[in-house]
C-alpha cells in the first residue's frame, strides 16, 4: 500500500491552527483542544479500471496529532482490504485497493460502489466517506 502527500499547490499540508479553525466553521470534523480528525470525498482511479490497472482510493485525511489508524476499503458494502498506519496525516491519502484483474475475479465486471472507513485509535473515532461508483471492465 502506498501513502503519499502532494506537497505543491492547494494540496500542501495546512497548519493545525488553520485546520482547527476550518473544522470549527465548516463542521464535518471531529476536533478537540489538541486534535483534529477528518475525511474527505473519495476519488477512485482509474475509472473505469481494467485488467493490469491498480485501483486506488484517494481522499483527504486529517489525523492530528500522530495516531494509529486503520483504513478499510469497502467494495459493494463488503470489507475488501484494510491496513493500519501509525502516523500524523494532513493531506491526500492514496490507498491501493488491488489489481483490477483480481477485483474483476472477485466482484465481476460492471459498476460497483467503493467507500472508506478510518478507525482512529485509541479514541475509537470512526470516519467514513460517501460511497462512489466505479467500473470494472
Amino acid at each position: 500500500m502506498t501513502n503519499s502527500r502532494r506537497m505543491s499547490g492547494r494540496f500542501a499540508p495546512l497548519p493545525i491552527a488553520v485546520i482547527l479553525a476550518w473544522c470549527a466553521v465548516m463542521g464535518g470534523c471531529k476536533i478537540g483542544e489538541d486534535k483534529a480528525f477528518s475525511i474527505g470525498v473519495l476519488f477512485i482511479s482509474p475509472n473505469p479500471a481494467q485488467q493490469g490497472d491498480v485501483v486506488t482510493f484517494t481522499f483527504d485525511l486529517i489525523v492530528i496529532p500522530e495516531r494509529s489508524f486503520t483504513v478499510t476499503a469497502f467494495i459493494d458494502d463488503m470489507a475488501h482490504t484494510s491496513q493500519t498506519f501509525q502516523q500524523r496525516q494532513n493531506g491526500l491519502f492514496d490507498f491501493e485497493v488491488g489489481d483490477a484483474g483480481d477485483l474483476i475475479a472477485q466482484y465481476g465486471l460492471g459498476t460497483h460502489t467503493g467507500r472508506v472507513e478510518v478507525l482512529i485509535a485509541p479514541d475509537d473515532e470512526l470516519l467514513a466517506n460517501s460511497a462512489r461508483n466505479f467500473e470494472l471492465q
